[in-house]
């Protein structure tokens, strides 16, 4: 991804050995109605289940939190970042998280 580039996202599940996303621009988490109503109550932006998994670049994956906040209130709660299982050797490096 280019660093002037901008992707809305809801959430990526990785279910295979070896794979390797480097972010170059913005990745934005998208809306909690349409995170909720149509990714199946998705527990996190990332979800990783293969082994050797690199999460790199110098790029930003912002999860939009402010849209998240008032929620809380209604016994709602914000999806993780990153939430890995049974993997082996998972690689996070130089991308920044913002909440």
């Amino acid at each position: 991804m280019h660093s002037e580039v901008t992707l809305l996202f809801y959430s990526v599940t990785v279910d295979q050995p070896n794979v390797q996303i480097e972010v170059g621009g913005r990745m934005v988490l998208g809306d909690p109605e349409t995170y909720w109503h149509q990714y199946d109550n998705a527990s996190a932006a990332f979800i990783v289940h293969g082994d050797d998994f690199a999460l790199t670049g110098s790029g930003t994956i912002d999860g939009g939190g402010a849209a998240w906040w008032p929620l809380r209130d209604e016994g709602a709660f914000r999806p993780h970042m990153v939430d890995a299982h049974s993997c082996q050797r998972l690689l996070v490096h130089g991308v920044t998280f913002l909440s």
